[in-house]
């Protein structure tokens, strides 16, 4: 499985492509074959980008959401069918976003690439500083994150 850290800026050409970082490329295993499902986030003005391996693992875990009774399960699960795209990285190491992607993140001549751990998210480099100004109190929000994943 892959696994990515830090940040860069890049810019987004004309068509909606941007470049994966070489550092982050070189994070995917073999298995991803550079192909990655984008899903605009909807928590924030973001794009998670997954490579295909840990995709697998996020629709395995949430495959029920389409077949269950509640309201709540099938919209989630509608919403990732809307909102979710596969890419693959192609011979100038770039993927290409929809339209609709890079306006959910108000993504347009630049892109932040931020890795977290099992996938890449992309935001506008302005809404990506604003996010980060935002966490008001980086320990208390660590402690509790944190501590829900102690043994």
């Amino acid at each position: 499985m892959s696994f990515f850290y830090g940040s860069e800026i890049y810019s987004v050409d004309a068509k909606g492509r941007l470049n994966i970082p070489s550092n982050m490329r070189k994070e995917l295993s073999s298995a991803d074959e550079k192909t990655f499902v984008a899903m605009c986030s909807p928590l924030r003005p973001c794009i998670y980008l997954y490579p295909k391996s840990a995709w697998q693992k996020f629709h395995e875990k949430n495959t029920n959401l389409a077949i269950q009774s509640d309201v709540d399960d099938l919209d989630a699960a509608m919403w990732i069918g809307e909102f979710t795209q596969t890419c693959s990285i192609g011979a100038q190491s770039k993927i290409m976003l929809s339209e609709k992607m890079l306006k959910h993140a108000n993504i347009s001549k630049e892109v932040r690439i931020v890795g977290s751990g099992d996938r890449l998210i992309l935001w506008e480099p302005k809404a990506y500083e604003e996010f980060l100004k935002s966490i008001k109190d980086p320990k208390s929000l660590f402690g509790k994150v944190f501590a829900k994943n102690v043994d």
